[in-house]
């Protein structure tokens, strides 16, 4: 199973900014994950920035309360000719895009990684889907970087899906025949199933991220519906955090884990994904979870699914 064709259906190549005034470590160092693919014989992979770039300007200085994660993420306020954030803090500022940093540098590092002409890097960007001209950008994103989809992250966005299901950010994406690639999680507005209604409504063909949280009910309506796919990512990372799953089942092991979501959501559906860097911070956990997928012995989850579902070819 070594030699063959792998594709990695979800990282990241970029630097979080909130983990950054925290010194946390997250740095999806580009180099790092171009020598980790050619190393395990990944042939493509689907790259995003990392999330966390609505970022409160006062955030790690001295008097700041120094809320981080979900409870801590800045409020959209309004989105006019620029977007209007409020941090819990009280601090207010105005941003024309706060993902624009993060995707420029996506489409230059993958513009220059692909001329090496051994792994193939697709970049989505991510956007902010109440930006005033989201479709604009993406229109321009289509044209000038052949993007295949975009990345949407509801939790950093504090934006459910339903709120977008009639907007021009949807007609252009099915203008242009693109895909979303979802991060879903077991809190609102990040629900796979509410995600999965945004999907059965626009048609939009998406895939929603680290395996729906085992959402038992999310995954069987995956298998239903013609437009939803789903990744398994990071594997360490999903099970070892029961308290963002949405099942009480037990797994023993990464493989019971995926068998799970295959025998639920069905073979056709699932891809193969390591999240990175989330997978762990360590660079052995990249070998390690390809390690588990290629055992597992199904060529539609190691590529297969990926390939049909981006359109690869």
């Amino acid at each position: 199973m070594s030699k063959i064709r792998k594709i990695d259906a979800h990282a990241h190549i970029g630097e979080d900014k909130a983990r950054k005034m925290f010194s946390l470590p997250y740095n999806c160092d580009a180099k790092l994950l171009f020598k980790l693919a050619c190393k395990n014989n990944i042939s493509d992979i689907i790259v995003v920035p990392p999330p966390g770039q609505i970022v409160c300007p006062h955030l790690g200085m001295k008097h700041h309360p120094n809320i981080y994660g979900i409870e801590g993420i800045p409020t959209l306020l309004s989105s006019n000719d620029k977007m209007k954030f409020k941090c819990k803090c009280g601090a207010i500022w105005k941003v024309e895009d706060p993902f624009r940093e993060v995707n420029e540098y996506l489409f230059k590092i993958t513009r220059k990684l692909n001329k090496l002409k051994k792994v193939k890097f697709h970049p989505l960007p991510i956007i902010h889907p109440l930006k005033q001209k989201v479709a604009q950008d993406i229109q321009r994103y289509f044209e000038v970087y052949q993007i295949k989809g975009v990345k949407i992250h509801p939790l950093i966005d504090k934006t459910s899906p339903i709120n977008y299901i009639d907007s021009e950010l949807v007609d252009i994406l099915a203008d242009l025949d693109l895909k979303i690639l979802f991060h879903t999680d077991n809190v609102a507005p990040a629900l796979p199933t509410t995600v999965l209604e945004f999907v059965r409504r626009t048609k939009i063909y998406s895939q929603l991220a680290h395996a729906c949280r085992a959402d038992p009910q999310a995954l069987r309506k995956i298998h239903d519906l013609k437009y939803a796919v789903v990744d398994i990512s990071p594997l360490n990372m999903i099970i070892d955090d029961r308290n963002r799953l949405l099942t009480n089942k037990k797994f023993s092991s990464y493989k019971h884990f995926i068998k799970y979501v295959i025998n639920l959501a069905g073979e056709n559906k699932v891809l193969a994904g390591s999240d990175y860097f989330w997978c762990g911070w360590k660079e052995k956990y990249y070998k390690e979870q390809w390690k588990e997928f290629e055992s597992f012995g199904n060529e539609k989850i190691i590529y297969k699914n990926a390939l049909e579902f981006w359109d690869l070819l």
